[in-house]
């Protein structure tokens, strides 16, 4: 079974990095969309390779089944 999780680091000034672990595509987005819904103040995010697999995947399959 694939197991998913979600890191949460908060250093002393309260910033937070989140970081998701086997998820693919938006889903892991939605996940930490919801977990940090609420926590106001300034955000950045950095899309890691995982989360473009699935969708470069499915784009492989669909030019794959044209041939």
């Amino acid at each position: 079974m694939k197991e998913f999780n979600i890191e949460i680091e908060i250093d002393e000034d309260g910033n937070i990095v989140a970081d998701s672990k086997g998820f693919h595509g938006k889903v892991c987005e939605q996940e930490l969309n919801d977990l940090l819904n609420g926590i106001e103040g300034d955000s950045s995010e950095k899309k890691k390779p995982e989360y473009f697999a699935k969708e470069a995947n499915q784009l492989s399959s669909k030019i794959a089944n044209k041939h």
